[in-house]
């Protein structure tokens, strides 16, 4: 079905490219006959090509590669080297990058990898438009001033810029709130990632770039876990071995000067929901995917309690998905709707949490679940009480804020503050206002809308939204369209955030479709899948049977902490002198997925000192050693 869709939608797109590449070929054929009748005539610009196409869309159409079985395969992205390096970026063809990174000066040139300049930015964007999504890479204060002045007459709307510098980032993203922002780290210190966190989203960068040694499996999860994408930047001389490992950190884009390496790899991939005989054969998927607790575990616990998240966290759930309501006296309660009616034992009286004193709501007890079944009474939980109960604990709170009332933005700012919470919360919300009012007082905290973003109005969400940094959080309706999710979405940094999930199986479908972070109502269920695996430690292994197809020990690891050898497959290997490094591949019913790379030493054959054979070898190997030595002294006495 995937792929039936990913071909319905490529021949689309062709059509609808054809048409809107219509106005640039008779601005082309205009100019000649202008040229040809001695009439003035410049060259389509950045502003002219944008303008000419309004009619239809001035983004870039992205879509997977249809013959790239890997689900979630991170976005190819080019960093543009030399004017050589355009040709990569060609309409015609399924090998393009589906983003370009130009480096621009002060004067608005396209620089080249030692500094040459290859071209202006309108003269270099006009012949990627609408062929690859344009990243403009800004270093100097100088360089953004004078990116802003001249956006100003291009308006280009499917834009990213990028800094290694966030004051020159800020200055940029602030400058023009309508497009997104880069946050490059590959020259930095990783050892306080709390406030890489802070510091790229006050930045409004809702992407970081790291290197390929800082692309770790626990970094990149780490930064994406907080709604972080992260994009790995490969070296030069990276070949399909460094890309099939880089893939398996998980990260969601690789930035290469020369992208053919990345495009050889994605093609060794095998599965995608395709049937060969009889024979169903397992998407290959990218990453795991995150388990989000939705109100802790609302079928069989109170939920939005303390004691359902708890329950949630030692079974297995990554995340805790928790709603945010606003006392009388200014506390934030924990609890999803606005009135305390739904899911305590309320009979009569006042029950809007805005109406009452948190003393006046410690009355009730939290007794039912989501659907409305009685449980253990439990006591009505406060935000301060969450922080305290889980500051240092391995999960991440997504805190959803349904009351718009601008004091409990502030007095969550007081609490992240008081305990230091900031490496354990993002926030979501439906309401774009909240959303706005978070990015004024709490900008270092990531932020996701969960109202839009739909794919219809892509365009104009996502401008609003890049205004304040807020990335995609989607209802699990819009997930039908596995091309929106695989290039719309991940080509412009944002990860498949989604909500919310009502099954096991139903995650783990969606997690063998690609998706990454898993809102859901089962996260106890959930919990037994499988979250992360990884070479055993210690193998050894004769040399000659190191080969890709043969099986080789792994240890999978579920959500729940439970972890078992496995048997895998070799994937893909790179041999040394004396050991070899290994990516394995791991079946499962509904998905393949890959390790990072391990290593395996060679066994070594030690001589045998009992039997006839190991015998006789020893004795004819001292007498060959005996009989040289003899024949060497003589031959020397004779010189």
């Amino acid at each position: 079905m995937a792929q039936l869709k990913r071909f319905e939608y490529k021949n689309k797109r062709r059509e609808k490219m054809k048409k809107s590449l219509h106005c640039f070929i008779l601005s082309a054929v205009l100019g000649t006959a202008c040229i040809g009748a001695n009439l003035p005539f410049t060259a389509p610009s950045a502003s002219s090509f944008t303008a000419s196409a309004a009619e239809y869309s001035s983004f870039v159409k992205t879509e997977p590669d249809e013959r790239c079985k890997l689900y979630g395969a991170p976005s190819v992205i080019l960093r543009l080297k030399d004017e050589d390096a355009l040709n990569e970026i060609d309409l015609s063809t399924d090998e393009r990058p589906a983003s370009v990174i130009m480096t621009l000066n002060e004067d608005m040139n396209v620089l080249s990898a030692d500094g040459g300049v290859i071209g202006s930015f309108d003269d270099v964007f006009s012949q990627i438009y609408l062929a690859a999504i344009p990243i403009a890479e800004i270093k100097t204060q100088s360089a953004a001033e004078a990116f802003v002045s001249a956006y100003e007459s291009n308006k280009i709307a499917d834009l990213t810029v990028l800094s290694a510098d966030d004051s020159v980032l800020s200055y940029v993203r602030n400058a023009l709130p309508s497009i997104r922002g880069i946050y490059d780290c590959t020259k930095k210190s990783l050892t306080d990632k709390t406030e890489i966190i802070k510091t790229s989203t006050a930045a409004m960068a809702s992407t970081i770039i790291l290197s390929e040694e800082q692309s770790d499996l626990a970094t990149v999860t780490y930064f994406q876990s907080r709604m972080k994408t992260v994009w790995t930047e490969l070296p030069d001389d990276a070949d399909s071995f460094d890309v099939k490992n880089a893939v398996s950190s998980g990260t969601y884009g690789l930035i290469k000067n020369d992208c053919s390496e990345i495009f050889k790899a994605y093609a060794s991939y095998k599965g995608g929901s395709l049937n060969t005989g009889s024979k169903y054969v397992q998407p290959s998927v990218a990453r795991y995917s995150l388990n989000i607790a939705h109100r802790g575990l609302p079928i069989t616990k109170a939920e939005n309690t303390i004691e359902g998240c708890k329950a949630a966290v030692a079974s297995g759930a990554t995340h805790l998905e928790i709603d945010a309501q606003l006392s009388k006296d200014n506390k934030i309660v924990i609890m999803h709707d606005s009135s305390i009616a739904r899911t305590t034992d309320y009979e009569t009286g006042e029950h809007e949490i805005s109406n009452m004193t948190l003393e006046e709501i410690r009355r009730y007890k939290v007794c039912k679940t989501m659907n409305g079944y009685k449980t253990d009474p439990c006591e009505i939980p406060t935000a301060e009480n969450f922080f305290k109960e889980f500051k240092g604990k391995d999960v991440v709170f997504v805190f959803e804020i349904k009351s718009a009332a601008p004091a409990l933005i502030t007095e969550l700012r007081t609490l992240i503050e008081k305990y230091d919470f900031w490496d354990q919360i993002t926030v979501i919300s439906f309401n774009s206002s909240v959303l706005a009012q978070m990015h004024s007082v709490i900008p270092e905290v990531p932020i996701a809308s969960l109202a839009g973003f739909a794919q219809k109005n892509f365009e104009t969400d996502s401008a609003l939204y890049n205004s304040f940094n807020a990335v995609a959080d989607i209802t699990q309706g819009n997930l039908n369209d596995f091309v929106y999710f695989e290039s719309t979405l991940k080509d412009r940094g944002y990860m498949s955030f989604c909500w919310t999930i009502g099954s096991a199986q139903d995650c783990i479908s969606l997690s063998a479709n690609g998706e990454f972070a898993l809102t859901n109502n089962v996260a106890d269920s959930y919990g037994n899948s499988v979250c992360k695996i990884e070479g055993k430690a210690g193998q050894k292994a004769e040399e000659a049977s190191l080969k890709t197809g043969e099986k080789i020990t792994i240890v999978s690891t579920a959500y729940n902490g439970e972890t078992e050898e496995q048997e895998g497959t070799i994937f893909a290997i790179r041999k040394f002198g004396e050991h070899a490094e290994i990516i394995a591949a791991y079946e499962e019913v509904e998905k393949v997925t890959y390790t990072r790379a391990f290593r395996v030493d060679y066994t070594t054959r030690e001589t045998k000192k009992e039997g006839c054979k190991s015998a006789v070898g020893g004795s004819m190997l001292a007498a060959l050693v005996i009989a040289s030595a003899i024949a060497f002294t003589g031959k020397k006495e004779t010189m």
